[in-house]
């Protein structure tokens, strides 16, 4: 059996100091359509199959805040947390259902070479499950 391995970029986050600023760039330049607003964040669509591809969160320090995976299925999510966890990753959230603009299934990890301290992350998840 072959080892499960993600499918696609889902997103990118980014922290931004100026939330307005920053999503009318992505409007403007991107062509990006924003389709939820939860807080101090923005969720914007591009044309494929993702709920979002860019969520920008206000935040005085510009940086990125996460990157994040899709996976085919469940188990393929299941088997992938595993093996980065072996890999050496700190778990952020175990996988469970995704309570936040565009659903679905996932967990979020600590790339190893990043202090616990630093905002960045990764989240492998599928969509609308």
């Amino acid at each position: 059996m072959a080892q499960p391995a993600i499918s696609a970029i889902r997103c990118i986050e980014f922290n931004v100091p100026d939330l307005e600023k920053s999503a009318r760039f992505y409007e403007d330049a991107w062509c990006l359509t924003p389709v939820a607003r939860d807080g101090g964040s923005c969720y914007l669509r591009a044309t494929g199959p993702e709920h979002h591809a860019v969520a920008l969160h206000e935040n005085a320090k510009l940086s990125v805040a996460a990157i994040g995976f899709a996976a085919p299925d469940k188990a393929a999510v299941d088997a992938l947390h595993a093996r980065v966890q072996g890999a050496g990753a700190s778990v952020v959230s175990p996988p469970a259902p995704l309570d936040r603009p565009g659903g679905g299934y996932g967990f979020s990890v600590l790339h190893p070479e990043i202090p616990r301290s630093t905002p960045k992350y990764s989240q492998t998840c599928i969509n609308g499950a």
